[in-house]
């Protein structure tokens, strides 16, 4: 049997050796029946709207693989969707598995736009928001954004 996910792709067997009165050694190798490991790995994509059915739909590919193995799962997610991943959910759909090694999750850090060159004690209110709407890739038209910002900039100003 295997002991670990290092030996998941070996095959297991054992070696019948000969060896004869004249020094002359000869070896075959037997393979055997062993259970499989498996390592199933995904990657949930940012724009992704349920983690959990990007994981589910990874593991019904797998299908006819998980069946008897030993299974363990490895989820790369962003951090804002961990918390909607559903455990539960998984480990229903990897039943047929012979045993659930583990169902590890990298949550993924969204990554801040740097602005070199300026630093925020530096900006206007104004230069912020447009620096920030640049960084972002919104659907909505940003020169409209802008004016918005600019008007409720206007109006806060006004107010103190």
């Amino acid at each position: 049997q295997r002991i670990d996910f290092s030996e998941e792709e070996d095959d297991k067997g054992f070696f019948m050796v000969e060896i004869e009165r004249k020094g002359e050694v000869s070896f075959n190798f037997h393979p055997v029946k062993a259970r499989s490991f498996l390592t199933i790995r995904v990657d949930v994509s940012p724009e992704e709207q349920d983690p959990t059915q990007a994981v589910l739909r990874v593991i019904a590919s797998r299908e006819r693989e998980i069946k008897d193995a030993v299974v363990r799962l490895q989820v790369k997610i962003p951090e804002r969707l961990e918390g909607m991943l559903q455990e539960t959910e998984i480990r229903k759909a990897l039943k047929d598995a012979h045993f659930i090694a583990a169902i590890a999750r990298e949550a993924e850090r969204e990554r801040r736009p740097r602005m070199a060159g300026w630093s925020a004690e530096a900006m206007t209110p104004l230069e912020a928001l447009k620096v920030y709407l640049d960084s972002k890739k919104t659907r909505l038209d940003g020169k409209v954004l802008l004016e918005y910002g600019e008007r409720l900039i206007q109006e806060s100003k006004a107010e103190q």
